[in-house]
């Protein structure tokens, strides 16, 4: 590893200047639109990305989103898929249940008509029964227009 010593030059204040580059997307839109000298500690930078982009829920909360949320008719799988994503992993990995309760929120968060042929699918993991519900959507949607 490269390390280099510059007098008045802390490691906090490198990583300070450093690390906004590796941001992607909106949050690397959002941290340059910022005012110059906004963020002057790693501890400033943390508190305004948190405001930003932290989730001030409780896990217990967050657990209890998860496993009550419903996809609803209009929504398509995709779509439900990437908000339950999005909901599961802002638990931390300490506290996210096993497996098998994660596939249970997400079986029955499905609507009944995807719900019945994703369980019977028996999928070991929460990929593969996202893959299936997409692919019961896509045969649906399929059978409709024939109709």
């Amino acid at each position: 590893m490269l390390a280099m010593n510059l007098n008045g030059v802390s490691h906090e204040n490198v990583v300070i200047k450093l690390f906004p580059y590796t941001f992607q997307g909106f949050v690397g839109s959002w941290y340059f639109s910022l005012p110059t000298g906004l963020i002057r500690t790693w501890g400033a930078f943390e508190e305004i990305f948190l405001v930003k982009f932290g989730d001030d829920r409780t896990i217990t909360s967050l657990i209890n989103d998860v496993s009550n949320i419903k996809a609803s008719l209009n929504e398509s799988i995709k779509e439900f898929n990437s908000i339950f994503n999005k909901l599961l992993n802002k638990i931390p990995s300490s506290s996210k249940p096993t497996i098998y309760v994660q596939l249970e929120w997400y079986i029955s968060s499905l609507p009944s008509n995807i719900t019945f042929f994703v369980d019977r699918a028996n999928k070991d993991t929460l990929v593969e029964n996202m893959k299936e519900a997409l692919s019961v959507e896509r045969r649906i949607i399929a059978l409709e227009k024939r109709s």
